[in-house]
């Protein structure tokens, strides 16, 4: 689980710095169409400078955009990954017998769901338990008296 996270966080960090080159792309197609002195000015000492700045450029908006939007995933990631462990902690004590689970909350309804359903188990489980218990119980006990009455008797 944590890998796909960690791909997922990078996917969305690549995604977002290739946006951002391509609106740094066009803000700059739009300063070259309308300011063409400024272009000028930066070509005319040496074209290699200036493709070498705008290459820069965009490498530093590239590389921004990639890692603002890997930060902003890594919350999202963490409470995936808290709310996944707490979910298979649930159903680890499940499967061991444990009879009072509290489920799960988190903003995930999937998670949250399957939570609900594992603890409403548990509870029937227990209260099938318990009635078997008490059928048991009184199985017992009005099997036990006639017998005794025969037993006293003979």
């Amino acid at each position: 689980m944590r890998r796909m996270l960690d791909r997922m966080a990078l996917v969305v960090a690549a995604v977002c710095a290739g946006v951002c080159v391509l609106l740094a792309t066009a803000v700059v197609a739009f300063v070259v169409s309308s300011r063409r002195d400024v272009v000028t000015e930066w070509l005319a000492s040496d074209p290699s400078t200036g493709v070498a700045r705008f290459g820069a450029v965009m490498l530093a908006v590239g590389a921004v955009g990639g890692v603002t939007a890997y930060l902003v995933t890594l919350g999202s990631r963490a409470r995936v990954e808290r709310s996944s462990k707490e979910l298979v902690d649930l159903a680890t004590r499940f499967a061991a017998g444990e009879a009072r689970l509290t489920p799960v909350h988190s903003e995930i309804d999937e998670i949250e769901h399957v939570s609900g359903v594992m603890t409403r188990r548990a509870h029937d489980m227990t209260k099938s338990l318990a009635a078997e218990r008490d059928f048991a119980a009184d199985a017992s006990h009005q099997l036990r008296t006639p017998l005794t009455a025969l037993l006293m008797r003979l």
